[in-house]
């Protein structure tokens, strides 16, 4: 194990959920269960990871352990819904996750992009378009993400 064989999970996870959403799309939280088996279903479990691995990145890795930290002894052997997680994430990080929860635990689906990537030679500059190409009538129009965008220069420089 090592971090190329957990980059490998990561790829086949999301490659399991894209599949999945052709014949089950539904938010990761829903209550639409016809049998309690039901909410392990692919889809679920594999966005599930999928979420999480996100909001560690979105957090920090300390950030994301110690609200897990905080969940888990704040709602020791206590029946609990989505928001706990999310106000113990709040309370450990000052954020305001509320968007982050609505967006991939509550609302269905995910952003399609298209990047386009273009350098201007004579004025040595470049520019990134990201256009989100998903379906307004199947998921919501506008996803919320937070991404930077590096420039590795030659010589090894980055530009964030």
């Amino acid at each position: 194990f090592g971090k190329d064989e957990a980059d490998y999970h990561l790829v086949d996870q999301r490659s399991e959920y894209v599949l999945s959403t052709g014949f089950n799309l539904h938010p990761l939280i829903h209550y639409g269960y016809e049998d309690k088996e039901d909410m392990f279903d692919q889809h679920s479990y594999n966005k599930g990871g999928l979420v999480l691995h996100m909001l560690r990145h979105l957090v920090g890795d300390e950030a994301f352990w110690n609200s897990l930290h905080l969940y888990l002894t704040r709602n020791a052997f206590t029946a609990v819904e989505a928001d706990e997680l999310r106000l113990a994430f709040e309370d450990v990080t000052g954020m305001d996750l509320q968007w982050f929860f609505d967006q991939w635990f509550f609302d269905e689906g995910h952003p399609k992009l298209d990047i386009q990537y273009r350098y201007d030679a004579p004025s040595r500059t470049a520019s990134v378009t990201v256009e989100q190409t998903q379906d307004p009538s199947a998921m919501r129009a506008v996803f919320r993400i937070p991404a930077a965008i590096d420039f590795y220069l030659p010589g090894g420089e980055i530009h964030r």
